[in-house]
């Protein structure tokens, strides 16, 4: 059990890294921004939950606290894009683009939910 869910976490980090890194190098596509901080602080700040996803990989039972944020991110990415689609703010294609980030959320309860601690009595 622990084998799929440090797998889970490891294909989860290596292709958001894999997705992330040239988005850092693609600001030209989405000129003019008015505000790139928020652009760059976006995509790094989406990269760096990456590596959280890579360290609960090497321990999920260890780690599994740092899960409810990476389910909170992946949640509320999913949860923005279908509302922005909703109010015709987002194409279909991109909707459709982020059903990855819901598989991985599926995932993503599945392993925190089977990574409950052993408790011994003492």
């Amino acid at each position: 059990m622990m084998k799929t869910v440090r797998y889970i976490f490891l294909v989860s980090g290596i292709y958001g890294i894999i997705i992330l890194v040239p988005q850092l190098f693609r600001e030209q596509v989405f000129a003019p921004l008015t505000h790139p901080e928020f652009y760059y602080g976006f995509f790094l700040v989406t990269l760096a939950f990456q590596f959280l996803f890579l360290l609960i990989a090497s321990d999920p039972v260890k780690y599994r606290q740092a899960m409810l944020p990476g389910m909170i991110a992946k949640g509320g990415y999913i949860i923005s894009c279908i509302l922005l689609f909703v109010h015709g703010r987002l194409a279909k294609e991109m909707l459709i683009a982020s059903s990855p980030d819901l598989l991985m959320l599926g995932l993503f309860i599945y392993s925190y939910s089977i990574t409950l601690p052993k408790y011994e009595p003492s």
